[in-house]
C-alpha cells in the first residue's frame, strides 16, 4: 500500500487527463472513470495540489466530478487562462474584456467554484497584450473575489525576472529539469528568495517525458546525441543508487529549495503509483545535486525547449 503522507512537493498534472499530451503519451486520454480515479487516488495519497488550464480539453470538469463529495477543500486547484489564440492583435477591448469574463468564469463553472484559487495567464505576453486589458481586468476580478491568487506560466528565465517584478504575481510555474541550467545561470534561485509570498512549480521535470524515452523519441531532437545523455543518466541513476532516470530527475529538482513542487502529469492510475512512490524517496543532498550538475552540463537550447523539436508538443502545459 502507498505512502499517504503529505506529497506537498508533488502537483498532480491533468493536461494528460483532458487530452492527448506528451511525447512518450502512448496511451492516450484516458477515459472518464480513470481519470476520477487518477485524481481521488493523487488526493487519498497526500498530494494537495491540481495544475489544469481551460485550453486542457475538458480537464476541468473532469477534476470537478473528482472533487466532488468533500474532496475540494483538501486540494489547491490552480488553473489558467484561455490562451486567446483567435483573438485578433487589433481586438476591440469589449471583446478582450469579454473573452477574460468568459474564460474565468468558464473556469468557475466547470470547477463548480464561486472563486478560483489560483489563476495563472498562460503566457506572460498577455500581462501586456491589448494595451493591458487583460491584466486590468484580472485585477478587477480579484478585487471582486473571484480570484484569490494571480500567477503566470512562464517559458524563460527573462520572462520569469519580470514577473518575479510585478508585486501582484504570486505563482510562476516554469519548464525545469536535470539538465536545464538556464534559470539558475539567471539568477532565478536568488530573485525568488526575495519573494518569499512567491510559489514556484516546475513543470517538465522529465522534459516531456524524454528523459526516461528511449533513443528513438530523442531523435526528434536536431543534434542531441541521445546515447550520450542517455548513458550519463543511466551512470548517475547507478552511482548515486537512484531506482531510476525518472527517480534521479524528481530527486534533482526536488532538491531545489527555491522550487516549491513539482507539475507531474499522469495519464494512467499505474504512473500514479510509480511517481508516489518516487516521491517517497529523498531529494538528492547538496553534494549529489553539484554532482549531477557537473556531469550533465552543456545541453543546447534546441534541447531544452520542446517548441524547437521536429515534432512540437502541445506548449500549454
Amino acid at each position: 500500500m502507498l505512502n499517504t503522507k503529505k506529497c506537498n512537493d508533488f502537483t498532480l498534472g491533468t493536461a494528460q487527463l483532458g487530452m492527448k499530451y506528451g511525447i512518450a503519451n502512448t496511451t492516450g486520454k484516458p477515459d472518464i472513470s480513470e481519470a476520477i480515479y487518477i485524481v481521488r487516488q493523487a488526493v487519498a495519497h497526500g498530494v494537495t495540489s491540481i495544475d489544469t488550464a481551460r485550453a486542457y480539453g475538458d480537464a476541468e470538469t473532469r477534476i470537478s466530478e473528482a472533487l466532488s463529495g468533500g474532496l475540494a477543500d483538501k486540494v489547491n486547484v490552480v488553473t489558467k487562462l484561455d490562451p486567446f489564440d483567435n483573438l485578433d492583435l487589433d481586438e476591440l477591448e469589449t471583446n478582450i474584456l469579454l473573452a477574460v469574463d468568459a474564460s474565468i468564469f468558464r473556469s468557475c463553472n466547470e470547477l463548480r467554484k464561486q472563486h478560483l484559487q489560483t489563476l495563472l495567464l498562460h503566457r506572460w505576453q498577455h500581462r501586456f497584450a491589448y494595451k493591458e486589458a487583460i491584466w486590468r481586468r484580472l485585477l478587477e476580478l480579484k478585487k471582486d473575489g473571484f480570484i484569490e491568487k494571480i500567477g503566470v506560466s512562464v517559458y524563460t528565465p527573462i520572462e520569469a525576472i519580470d514577473a518575479l517584478n510585478e508585486p501582484e504575481i504570486e505563482h510562476i510555474q516554469l519548464p525545469f529539469n536535470i539538465l536545464d541550467w538556464r534559470w539558475k545561470a539567471a539568477g532565478l534561485p536568488q530573485l525568488i528568495a526575495q519573494r518569499p509570498d512567491m510559489v514556484t512549480h516546475a513543470r517538465s521535470a522529465l522534459l516531456q517525458g524524454l528523459l526516461t524515452a528511449d533513443s528513438v523519441a530523442w531523435d526528434r531532437v536536431e543534434g542531441s546525441n541521445p546515447n550520450n545523455w542517455i548513458i550519463k543518466l543511466d551512470k548517475l541513476v547507478k552511482e548515486l543508487g537512484r531506482e531510476s532516470r525518472a527517480d534521479l530527475c524528481f530527486a534533482y529538482v526536488r532538491s531545489q529549495s527555491w522550487i516549491t513542487s513539482i507539475v507531474v502529469g499522469i495519464e494512467t492510475r499505474f504512473q500514479l503509483d510509480e511517481n508516489i512512490k518516487i516521491f517517497q524517496n529523498t531529494p538528492l543532498t547538496d553534494e549529489e545535486t553539484q554532482k549531477v550538475e557537473a556531469e550533465l552540463s552543456g545541453a543546447t537550447e534546441e534541447l531544452l525547449n520542446p517548441a524547437k523539436w521536429r515534432i512540437k508538443c502541445f506548449r500549454g502545459y
